[in-house]
């Protein structure tokens, strides 16, 4: 045995391994579960404010299984107030029926919505979001309550709704 093998035994290494591999367990499953909780977090704090669900919880609606956010954009202050942009596609076969995306109780736009539309366009600048022409048959639907306004406007033809809303 040469003596920078008896130092090292010694030491309490033996073929490059600490004398404490717990220690180096202990730190391995303290990183894991601190890395798992951040995961765990974000991934609940994505789904409990995703647009879907702040639109869900401030305008006491509904929406499909299968719809999900392609755009947002959003300006609001301190106090909650401001605007919001949201564009929601629907998967092919996602069942509206019960839900705000049913557009049975839609109707066709009015001057009020163009105006509503082109404010947050302008407030958030965005490009228009809607190309109005005669292959699209837009459906408008407002909803109000204490918090401010709530208008989706759908397209028919491609399963898609634009939602602006208006925060008090």
């Amino acid at each position: 045995m040469s003596i920078i093998q008896f130092v090292s035994l010694k030491k309490g290494h033996i073929m490059g391994r600490s004398r404490h591999p717990a220690k180096h367990r202990i730190y391995i499953a303290g990183f894991s579960v601190v890395l798992i909780a951040m995961l765990a977090l974000y991934a609940a704090g994505n789904v409990f404010f995703s647009p879907i669900s702040n639109m869900s919880r401030n305008w006491n609606v509904t929406f499909p299984h299968g719809a999900y956010v392609t755009f947002h954009k959003e300006d609001i202050g301190f106090q909650g107030d401001g605007t919001r942009f949201t564009t929601i596609t629907l998967l092919r076969f996602s069942n509206v029926e019960n839900t705000v995306l049913d557009t049975d109780d839609y109707s066709a736009p009015s001057e009020e919505d163009f105006d509503t539309i082109n404010s947050v366009e302008k407030e958030l600048q965005i490009p228009s979001s809607l190309n109005m022409d005669a292959s699209h048959h837009y459906q408008a639907k407002r909803i109000y309550n204490h918090g401010g306004t709530l208008l989706i406007i759908g397209d028919s033809n491609q399963r898609q709704f634009y939602c602006y809303e208006f925060l008090q």
